[in-house]
């Protein structure tokens, strides 16, 4: 049975402009300030109180802080450095949360859902990127830990996801609902009908489970949520392998993505550039993770891995707006 996808119905409302800014800067704002908690206290939320814990925090996880003798100057330099490596993996995952933004913008685009029912969707993706960050940051932790070569397999995993955004060319713009490979499996399994409740995921008729065709673009938008984990987590695993450091760089810049949708929508077409600047944050992190020593031999740090980071988006961000996409094509 064919599907009619047109679900325009439906009359919410969306964020304005200025209330999605407003919110996005509040938890950018929030993620950020994360960074000063980790600052002035991380040693205490892993309740170190002696050097012997620090130097089995190292071995056990890395880390380029050094250790001294004097216990209240290596907990100085254990905080500034946890802070930094979280803002390194807070900042790329935001602008992989962006990536995976503009997909879910071109879906809902693809599908014409309305806004009232985009809200709902976004909720529910958000929660499923939590729970998939969760399961895979804590999954690969517990393996780089037991085969630390797992990080090289990683390492050639975003060299290749790099290459592959950078040569893309915007080929997602072509995305066609009725013939995704997952909706044609999900409407084969399923019974789909549409003149149920255009709100709801499901409805009962005669006794019979109907899934409505919102159903099915809430299993696309959570598959772009498991393609985008297999793409983030490495890259954040380039940066520490603390588990927690990990999750709460995720974490910080997954919970404002619901306002920075309706910020992105506006704008969409202006960061053109972010694409080929996320591809090579990805390419340089792969780069460094497999030639780590000669990084650390050149005195190559956290901070200077940070700066290039924001250097890297920072540009790719600028030259979409120095350049206009109209006036490059």
């Amino acid at each position: 049975m064919a599907i009619r996808w047109d679900l325009s119905a439906g009359n919410g409302k969306s964020l304005s402009i200025k209330q999605a800014s407003l919110r996005t800067l509040l938890w950018f704002a929030i993620g950020l300030g994360f960074s000063l908690a980790l600052y002035f206290g991380y040693h205490l939320f892993n309740d170190f109180s002696s050097i012997e814990q620090f130097n089995a925090y190292k071995a056990q996880y890395g880390g380029s802080f050094a250790t001294y003798g004097d216990l209240s100057r290596t907990i100085d330099e254990f905080n500034a450095s946890a802070s930094i490596l979280y803002l390194s993996g807070f900042f790329i995952e935001y602008a992989l949360s962006m990536d995976n933004l503009f997909v879910i913008l071109l879906i809902f685009q693809s599908y014409k859902v309305p806004e009232i029912h985009q809200r709902k969707l976004l909720n529910y993706g958000i929660w499923g990127a939590i729970i998939m960050r969760f399961i895979f940051i804590f999954l690969g932790s517990a393996i780089v830990q037991k085969f630390h070569w797992v990080l090289y397999v990683f390492a050639v995993f975003l060299i290749y996801s790099g290459i592959k955004i950078m040569l893309s060319k915007g080929e997602d713009d072509s995305f066609d609902p009725e013939n995704s490979k997952l909706v044609k499996v999900s409407n084969r399994i399923l019974k789909v009908k549409t003149n149920g409740s255009s709100g709801s995921f499901w409805f009962r008729e005669n006794g019979t489970l109907f899934f409505t065709p919102l159903f099915l673009i809430l299993i696309v938008v959570e598959f772009t949520d498991v393609i985008f984990a297999v793409d983030s987590v490495p890259a954040i695993f380039g940066i520490t392998q603390d588990p927690f450091l990990v999750f709460f760089s995720n974490i910080f810049a997954i919970i404002g993505l619901r306002s920075l949708f309706f910020v992105l929508g506006a704008s969409m077409e202006k960061f053109y550039a972010l694409q080929y600047g996320l591809s090579l944050v990805l390419i340089f992190i792969g780069v460094k993770m497999i030639f780590e020593p000669w990084f650390h031999s050149i005195g190559f740090t956290h901070i200077h891995n940070l700066f290039t980071l924001l250097s890297i988006l920072g540009l790719s961000i600028l030259t979409s707006l120095a350049f206009p996409k109209d006036s490059v094509e």
